[in-house]
């Protein structure tokens, strides 16, 4: 979607994800936080209409976001927040310089090392014991984000019977895994991996709830994968 295109084109050139668009303002917060959960970057959402632009911004831990957008000289119409989370807005007209001042700020001040993801699992999983009532019952538990992580699991031993891109591109993969007969399916995005998987040594992923044609599966979302 038109939030994703952007944030991958900026993802390679700077140490904060920010975008803008027509969004609607009830959302931006979400987006971003899904945006920090993908790239694992601050990220800041903007949304445009007429001429004012009301922005929602989260962060990771250690770098404080609502800090780092007091720095700069925008003048903001509004701006609170804390350390993982802000909101503001401004003028339409600030937008560019805003974006720019930000960008160059946040590569300056973020060290590389925040950037490094740490992969971890809340709980250890057999295939057999992963299901779509578990997902529906990890599902009341929303809405996730900063404070509330969605859970992750660990599960060990894999084969993987299918290994099929998606996409025009193929930058995204589908697996059908199996382990003790048991059979589920795993979505791999923005993998760059050009040979089919045979083997999982390990693999952790949310559980999450697919729907196609008024039927409900369940279907893992991988986060990390070793072969």
């Amino acid at each position: 979607d038109q939030a994703l295109t952007q944030a991958v084109a900026r993802k390679s050139t700077h140490k904060i994800i920010v975008i803008k668009g027509d969004y609607h303002e009830g959302v931006i917060g979400l987006v971003a936080g899904k945006l920090v959960e993908m790239f694992h970057r601050p990220a800041v959402v903007m949304s445009v209409h007429d001429n004012l632009v009301k922005g929602s911004a989260r962060s990771l831990p250690g770098i404080n976001i609502t800090d780092l957008l007091r720095s700069l000289p925008t003048p903001f119409l509004g701006l609170g927040g804390h350390a993982q989370a802000a909101g503001f807005s401004l003028d339409v007209s600030q937008v560019k310089t805003f974006t720019a001042k930000l960008e160059a700020l946040a590569n300056r001040l973020i060290p590389d090392s925040a950037l490094v993801k740490t992969e971890h699992a809340d709980l250890s999983l057999s295939l057999n014991n992963s299901s779509l009532s578990l997902a529906k019952l990890l599902h009341t538990l929303e809405p996730f984000g900063i404070g509330n992580p969605k859970p992750k699991f660990l599960f060990t031993d894999l084969t993987v019977l299918e290994d099929r891109a998606l996409g025009s591109e193929g930058k995204h993969h589908k697996l059908t895994v199996e382990q003790e007969g048991i059979t589920r399916e795993v979505l791999l995005f923005n993998t760059k991996h050009h040979h089919p998987l045979k083997y999982l040594k390990s693999l952790i992923c949310t559980l999450d709830i697919n729907l196609w044609r008024d039927k409900q599966s369940l279907q893992l979302i991988a986060s990390y994968v070793e072969t």
